[in-house]
């Protein structure tokens, strides 16, 4: 049973449930979901994904850890993910508190909440969920309530989430979330946090316990970090003591074949982002283009082999009825031994009627060949990011793609069955020209005529139209991003020249690229920015139909920071970064070896 708190109890939202889109959100009792019964001297676990329901059930990283955490005979893992704003007014409404799937319990009764930060666009969700579970946002408030740690790519510049939460993995979390629970283990009875203890010990009790955690390798608690200045432009990140680590280095899984992986996902009642068998098949990138944040930070490459993903699939097809595989890693294509992978599992995905997914690929000297071995089966999707439109520009960015032997892979999948292709770009990036996004327009309509080639037709082309944005940990770290007016004029120039019927281009908003860059980018202050979005209603930004950047705008203002001054400043090689406490394994004369000095 989860332990008895006054005022947490099961919830009854059956009355209203009909009353909101999507209720198959909210009950839970998907198959293969986990129901656990475990007494108060166990430990109560919410697994929180500050997205809608559909994203945070089909994530990776979600289901990893809900297996990893539930193998644990003491640990009752639940999930919770953010409610969609129909339903938080009926809570709200109510005076519910935001419950978990599995036992609909209120998540404050829980021990740890643990957030996935995926992007930085979901912070404000993060403060409704905590403000719906009745817990302080700040950290520096809370005493008898549960442990607020969050995890995810975002924690490799932790400064603007800081305020909010108690403790970051950084990192690959398979490995320390268990070193953690097992400290938790004795830190919960040496250091209770009981409601109706006296509050100032509570709040020393709650201080000791994360001096304990933050002695975990790749374990970040920001109450121990102040700044101070160390030059005249900028103060810098310090430790609060000598216990504490100047700084905190990415923890990683070093062998993948033996990590945790899961074979009986919960299977949702409802059509959900990626409803299907998910395979990592590899982790980290070899080909580190230089504005891609986890080629530097979630690394080195590490591969899990033939026999092992065929074991995985096949234990997950029993357990799910899945009719689609997907092979998962940051570049599919540079995957060692994808032939064979491809040819072992071909049999088993005919004979099944399953279809094969290869995304992020990227084309080498061996995947010519690999398309037409998918082609009697169904048929998934196709995607190559060729990023940027001139040679020139994808040698300068790290991506110097063969664009011959591109365009014979996409002439091998027309004529494997492939109707459709999807192609990623990217604009405003360093040193970009007119002729580059002339180069883009050219590389979309060629892609479309080569089709021509097999039936005299030409192919529908999916296009995605992104901006670039400096992220931390990169070679491009110091430079600046374009700004929004900038930006807004190279999609103009390129929405004109794409309306074709045979194109579907989606281009992210500058304003939401805008705002995200100056998230990423940000230091602690911007925690401030951050509570006041929140307070004026921003909600789930990442969806453009949510997004409304003049509450990010009126906020930024209200705080007295200028988010331009963040986002599309060039940044001193010799001045602290936000983020240079935390070590993702790229030192500043690493990242800046390879890179063209005429960008600095």
């Amino acid at each position: 049973m989860i332990k008895k708190i006054k005022g947490q109890k099961k919830v009854s939202i059956e009355d209203f449930l009909l009353e909101v889109r999507k209720p198959a959100r909210y009950i839970g009792k998907e198959f293969n979901s986990i129901a656990k019964d475990i007494d108060d001297s166990g430990i109560h676990f919410a697994l929180c994904f500050p997205d809608s329901y559909e994203i945070g059930v089909s994530h990776l990283g979600i289901k990893i850890l809900y297996n990893i955490l539930n193998n644990q005979n003491d640990v009752c893992c639940e999930r919770c993910f953010s409610p969609w704003p129909d339903m938080e007014d009926k809570l709200r409404e109510r005076g519910i508190g935001l419950f978990s799937l599995e036992s609909q319990r209120q998540i404050s009764a829980f021990d740890i909440i643990g957030f996935s930060l995926q992007y930085e666009l979901c912070y404000t969700n993060v403060l409704s969920m905590l403000n719906l579970s009745g817990i302080p946002l700040q950290s520096s408030l809370r005493d008898a309530h549960p442990l607020i740690i969050a995890g995810g790519p975002c924690t490799v510049n932790p400064e603007p989430m800081a305020e909010f939460i108690d403790v970051f993995f950084i990192g690959e979390a398979e490995e320390s979330i268990l070193e953690f629970i097992n400290i938790y283990r004795d830190l919960k009875k040496r250091f209770p946090l009981d409601a109706d203890d006296n509050k100032e010990r509570v709040k020393e009790n709650r201080r000791q316990m994360l001096r304990e955690i933050s002695k975990i390798p790749g374990i970040y608690v920001p109450r121990f970090y102040v700044l101070k200045e160390v030059t005249r432009a900028k103060p810098r990140l310090v430790p609060g003591g000598s216990e504490f680590p100047e700084k905190i280095q990415r923890r990683f899984v070093a062998d993948l074949e033996q990590a945790a992986y899961f074979t009986k996902p919960p299977v949702p009642f409802i059509d959900v982002v990626h409803d299907r068998i998910s395979l990592e098949i590899m982790r980290g990138c070899p080909h580190r283009c230089f504005f891609c944040q986890a080629g530097f930070t979630i690394n080195p490459v590490r591969v899990r082999s033939v026999p092992k993903l065929l074991e995985l699939a096949r234990q997950t097809y029993i357990n799910t009825g899945y009719d689609d595989i997907s092979f998962c890693a940051l570049s599919s294509a540079s995957y060692p031994y994808l032939k064979e992978l491809i040819s072992k599992t071909h049999s088993f995905a005919k004979e099944n009627g399953m279809g094969i997914s290869l995304p992020s690929l990227r084309i080498d000297k061996d995947f010519i060949g690999i398309l037409s071995m998918l082609g009697d089966l169904k048929k998934t999707g196709l995607t190559f990011a060729p990023e940027a439109g001139s040679r020139r520009l994808r040698k300068l960015i790290n991506k110097d793609i063969d664009m011959e032997r591109l365009k014979e892979a996409v002439v091998e999948a027309y004529r494997s069955g492939w109707r459709r292709l999807k192609l990623y770009f990217m604009i405003g990036l360093p040193t970009e020209t007119q002729d580059d996004l002339m180069g883009i327009i050219n590389l979309i309509e060629k892609f479309s005529a080569l089709k021509k080639s097999v039936d005299n037709k030409r192919a529908k082309v999916s296009v995605g139209i992104s901006n670039f944005i400096p992220k931390a940990h990169t070679p491009f770290q110091w430079h600046p991003m374009e700004t929004i007016e900038s930006l807004v004029e190279k999609q103009s120039f390129l929405r004109k020249r794409l309306k074709r019927r045979y194109l579907d281009v989606d281009f992210h908003g500058a304003g939401m690229s805008f705002i995200e860059a100056s998230l990423t980018r940000g230091g602690r202050p911007v925690s401030a920015v951050i509570r006041k979005a929140y307070e004026k209603g921003a909600r789930f930004d990442a969806w453009k139909n949510m997004f409304d950047f003049n509450k990010w705008k009126n906020a930024f203002d209200e705080a007295g920071i200028d988010p331009e001054e963040i986002a599309c400043q060039r940044r001193g090689i010799d001045i602290p970064l936000d983020w240079s406490h935390i070590d993702c394994g790229y030192s500043n004369g690493a990242l800046l070896k390879n890179l063209d000095k005429t960008l600095l």
